[in-house]
């Protein structure tokens, strides 16, 4: 036999209801916040380009090879370069020069699985030019090592304002 609810019990159950909205409206005001103070994930690959960076301004080329998968691929103005010995090629000429990457300005970056990448711009400083660079760098994870595989970094061709 089922009892009729008391009024003590449907005061309870009221109550009950009534905490359970407040729980749920706490939530959804906090929500918002606690999500905007996150960080965001950082791609890998915008790790494995700030290490890039850092051996690049300090002439590190060793260190600089050593961040590249060995049948990566490289694409500049200057063309492709594939493996590491055509990459050392192509990054000692810029060390030699003497070349800094003055900025960087990432603007993207996603990681799915093993691979990652990072895309933005940089400012590199070549004597006494500074020169304004888009890039994309593709980054495969395996176990803990993380290696450039496919590095694009080409000239931001400015668009003539009276055009």
């Amino acid at each position: 036999m089922k009892r009729a609810p008391t009024l003590f019990s449907r005061k309870r159950e009221e109550q009950m209801t009534i905490a359970s909205f407040r729980l749920v409206l706490v939530g959804l005001i906090l929500f918002p916040w606690v999500a905007a103070t996150q960080e965001p994930q950082k791609s890998p690959a915008v790790d494995v380009v700030e290490e890039f960076t850092s051996a690049y301004n300090t002439k590190n080329l060793e260190k600089l090879v050593s961040l590249y998968a060995l049948d990566a691929i490289m694409v500049s103005e200057a063309g492709i370069a594939e493996g590491h010995e055509a990459i050392q090629a192509r990054l000692g000429a810029g060390v030699q020069k003497g070349n800094t990457i003055a900025e960087l300005h990432p603007a993207r970056g996603e990681s799915s699985g093993k691979l990652s990448y990072t895309e933005g711009s940089a400012e590199i400083i070549s004597g006494d030019q500074h020169l304004r660079r888009r890039y994309l760098v593709v980054v495969r994870t395996t176990g803990s090592r993380r290696e450039i595989i496919l590095h694009y970094s080409l000239p931001i061709v400015e668009k003539n304002a009276g055009r």
